[in-house]
């Protein structure tokens, strides 16, 4: 301890016995205008299911939010370290956002969950796993695991934009999926409508599954999922089944690869020779592209 600088050191909150958090804190320039507040707290057990119930109990909170957060299923969440310094004025006033845009903090996520809204036609996401850190506003995330339905989710890496909130939000993240297609075809052919991919109505069924690669980028929102502003999709598929409306039969790809970026589409398979499949009868289906787009006939 100095004239201007107070110190509280090796701090540890106990619950009967058994230790809870530890941590120091520091109050610098005390005596000045502008005194700052430091924190720093050791590893910890972070208990998400409690924070959930003490945020749907705060009044006036906005519906879109409490949806969101009714939606989550907390799980698991282990904090490995976390620190903060602000001014002391900015923590009395605001204290929300001073934490936002000043807090540091690593940690792990296991066994955590979420619903997703009615309108994205996909199952509830299990068994999600993560390491997180978040640095003064920006999120990251990495080695991130998941289930939803059929479909398993892993090497998932995000970076997320929170310094001015979570509504506009810029992100980027890729994700390997192995997903099973007759689960996810009614967000398939959500998705395909939304981009207004030609003649889309005309995939009346799949089947099978596809290893996907997918990169993303673009803004959050808090009231309505968007598309993002860029993407990339490898999908690599083995004994996939599409049922094509006007086609003699079922298409199966029994090895093949599509890879799809805005304005750019590329199609390639190893059961025929250049820019077509082959169908079950032994007719072929075409697969023929313009400046922007694939099409099938």
């Amino acid at each position: 301890m100095t004239d201007r600088d107070y110190s509280l050191t090796k701090i540890v909150l106990r619950r009967v016995n058994t230790p809870l958090l530890s941590g120091d804190t520091v109050l610098s320039e005390a005596n000045s205008d502008k005194p700052e507040l430091g924190i720093r707290l050791g590893a910890f057990h972070f208990d998400a299911g409690a924070v959930k119930q003490k945020l749907l109990s705060m009044r006036h909170l906005p519906a879109d939010v409490v949806d969101m957060i009714k939606r989550i299923k907390p799980g698991r969440v282990t904090v490995g370290g976390a620190t903060l310094s602000a001014a002391l004025q900015e923590i009395s006033t605001s204290p929300l956002d001073t934490i936002r845009k000043n807090l540091v903090a690593s940690g792990t996520i296991q066994d955590a969950g979420f619903t997703i809204p009615p309108e994205m036609k996909l199952p509830p996401v299990e068994n999600l796993s993560a390491q997180l850190r978040y640095e003064k506003g920006m999120l990251i995330v990495s080695q991130g695991t998941a289930k939803f339905g059929n479909s398993t989710v892993h090497d998932l890496v995000a970076n997320v934009n929170l310094s001015r909130g979570i509504d506009g939000a810029d992100y980027k993240a890729s994700v390997n999926v192995d997903a099973d297609l007759a689960e996810l075809h009614p967000a398939i052919a959500r998705a395909l409508d939304l981009y207004k991919v030609r003649e889309h109505d005309r995939l009346q069924r799949l089947s099978g599954r596809v290893e996907v690669v997918a990169n993303a980028s673009g803004k959050l929102s808090a009231k309505n999922p968007v598309p993002p502003k860029d993407f990339q999709v490898r999908a690599d598929a083995v004994g996939a089944v599409l049922t094509i409306k006007g086609s003699p039969g079922p298409l199966e790809v029994r090895r093949g690869s599509v890879a799809n970026r805005p304005r750019f589409n590329q199609v390639q398979s190893s059961d025929a020779r250049g820019d077509w499949w082959r169908c079950d009868p032994g007719t072929a289906l075409w697969i023929f592209r313009d400046r922007e787009s694939w099409s099938a006939i």
